[in-house]
């Protein structure tokens, strides 16, 4: 038993070494035409196709810019132009809603772009925002019904650090977006 596992390392270890050497020897034809074009000073070089993209943006590049122009801007309108009487935390949870408006009627064209990433955290604030105005309301109605019944505003609770935050965060992306 011993003898067959001593005979079979040496195999794997014979096999091993031809296959070492027999890529030693002389690599592939493009590194020996390579080298010895080097050694006779002669050096061919081959026509590669150009493969890069046109440096003048297409009509659907430039359609898809104007889109996402178009959007960026309805974000900024939705958000800026969106207040409340109310109190400072539903006016916040009203500007987060139309911006999540505004991003789901150009949702395709958003999420198809480079600006996927801050439309995601745009929709994350959003999300975060509508969730601690429930929060705000639950103790009036556990259902979420109390979310925009302002007669109870007077009942709510606080707007939280967390609100706050998020605003400014919604702001600063839209500002980057713009």
């Amino acid at each position: 038993m011993k003898k067959k596992l001593l005979a079979a390392g040496y195999g794997v270890l014979v096999v091993g070494a031809i296959f070492v050497m027999s890529n030693m020897d002389g690599g592939n034809e493009t590194e020996k035409v390579q080298a010895q074009q080097q050694a006779s000073g002669t050096v061919r070089f081959e026509e590669v196709p150009d493969t890069k993209k046109e440096l003048h943006p297409t009509e659907a590049d430039s359609k898809k810019h104007e889109a996402l122009e178009e959007a960026f801007t309805e974000i900024e309108k939705a958000f800026e132009n969106t207040t409340s009487n109310v109190d400072k935390g539903y006016e916040i949870y009203k500007k987060a809603e139309a911006v999540r408006n505004a991003i789901s009627a150009n949702y395709e064209t958003l999420m198809n772009s480079k600006y996927k990433d801050d439309i995601e955290k745009l929709m994350k604030l959003r999300a975060g925002i509508g969730h601690k105005q429930y929060v705000r309301t639950a103790s009036i109605d556990s259902d979420g019904d109390a979310i925009e019944k302002t007669q109870y505003a007077d009942q709510w609770k606080p707007t939280s650090d967390f609100t706050k935050q998020a605003y400014e965060d919604m702001k600063e992306t839209i500002q980057e977006l713009t």
